[in-house]
């Protein structure tokens, strides 16, 4: 078939596979040929990071897969059925509203250029910055993903580490991951519901950064000039991180 997957091939392919709906980094049909996760100690660091990402995003590619069951919403969108964008557009995609992922297609580049849409504010994903149009850097390692303004994103605060087993001293299991969220919300954030029917509620304006712990089933918390109503099956200490 193809030829073999080379060490930068398989990077870019993990990044990617981590901002997906399946995050699957297969060797392929000829397992001695192509790159594989643990051919060297960088590449299973690598795989590990963005399995730890994919991970941590749980509550919310969870939340947009139950609503596609509901209505048939798709998890991965065109940019421009979102937003201000040409809907022909092939080297970026939304996942969900809240993310807009922008990966490195051509080999042996470290930057690309991304067209953020003009209707909304964004935020660079893995840092909370403000981001613009333009030139990003994007080095072996790193993916360009945003964040739009008007959305709000549950994560798990301590993601298990899909690398270990129950034998290993301090494993982390989904019960565990689940008692806790960072939930991030861009703008004046907006409705979004988990796959368990935990529902947050955000009204009111975004006066800035602003960050608030609390425990809680059933409430309101007040954090940067929003009220967000949480509804939940459950108590769970919450992190809201507000931009």
């Amino acid at each position: 078939g193809n030829p073999p997957s080379t060490k930068e091939l398989w990077f870019r392919w993990c990044e990617l596979g981590a901002y997906s709906p399946i995050f699957r980094v297969h060797h392929g049909s000829y397992d001695t040929d192509n790159w594989q996760f643990d051919t060297d100690a960088e590449t299973l660091a690598h795989y590990a990071r963005y399995a730890d990402e994919h991970v941590r995003l749980y509550p919310y590619l969870h939340g947009l897969h139950a609503r596609s069951v509901r209505d048939g919403t798709p998890m991965l969108q065109p940019v421009g059925f979102l937003h201000d964008a040409p809907w022909d557009v092939t080297d970026a995609w939304m996942l969900g509203e809240g993310l807009l992922v922008a990966p490195v297609l051509e080999a042996g580049a470290e930057s690309r250029v991304v067209d953020l849409p003009p209707d909304v504010a964004w935020w660079r994903w893995q840092t909370l910055e403000p981001a613009t149009s333009g030139v990003v850097d994007a080095p072996l390692a790193e993916i360009p993903v945003f964040a739009a303004s008007g959305t709000l994103i549950p994560t798990f605060a301590d993601p298990p580490d899909t690398l270990r087993t129950e034998a290993d001293d301090g494993v982390s299991t989904f019960a565990d991951a689940d008692r806790a969220r960072v939930v991030y919300v861009f703008g004046e954030g907006r409705r979004f519901q988990e796959a368990d029917g935990t529902t947050y509620t955000p009204t009111g304006a975004a006066n800035g950064p602003a960050e608030k712990t609390v425990s809680l089933r059933d409430g309101v918390v007040e954090v940067g000039g929003l009220s967000v109503r949480v509804e939940g099956p459950r108590s769970r200490t919450y992190t809201f991180v507000v931009r």
